[in-house]
């Protein structure tokens, strides 16, 4: 696995009443100056804009399709049925998605995000101590470098699974 560096930060989506534009709920800042809607089409920010939003990070790293392409990488190792979904029990359940064989890997990352955001040296924090002990809007992450998503939000995480189409057992538990 590569040296975790980029993590998008994902807020709990905007609440509708299901008749509403959801270009208008976008923040179109997300991205910064890059790519619009960090260079994913208008159908896929339909979808996603349901599950989750993004946190504007900051940091050009960020907006010239880092995102869409990580999006992208799990989708495919979900298509070819080489994805792994789990929950890591801390203080409280984080659920997460990755590539089969990585889950030790990405359970450390996780955990070690959670003693100090800044343990691999993040570019931007992924704030998951403070989302876990204290009311946050962020409840879900997309680390880019490795292509792995973790939530606290059971929610967002089911949605996920079925954006990707991912089924399986949703109750590996770790460490086990």
């Amino acid at each position: 696995m590569n040296t975790t560096y980029l993590i998008q930060r994902l807020k709990k989506p905007h609440q509708t009443k299901g008749n509403e534009d959801f270009k208008k709920l976008i923040n179109s800042f997300s991205f910064g100056g890059g790519l619009k809607d960090g260079g994913m089409p208008d159908k896929t920010m339909k979808l996603i804009n349901k599950i989750w939003r993004f946190d504007y990070m900051g940091s050009a790293e960020f907006e010239w399709g880092a995102v869409s392409e990580s999006l992208s990488n799990i989708f495919q190792y979900c298509k070819k049925k080489e994805v792994s979904i789990g929950i890591i029990k801390l203080k409280k359940d984080i659920h997460f998605i990755c590539q089969t064989g990585e889950e030790k890997e990405v359970i450390k990352v996780i955990k070690e995000l959670y003693k100090k955001d800044y343990k691999y040296f993040l570019k931007e924090s992924c704030h998951l101590k403070k989302s876990i002990e204290e009311k946050s809007d962020i409840q879900g992450w997309l680390e880019l470098d490795n292509d792995f998503m973790f939530f606290i939000d059971k929610e967002m995480f089911d949605k996920t699974l079925s954006l990707f189409k991912i089924k399986g057992d949703k109750n590996n538990i770790f460490p086990k």
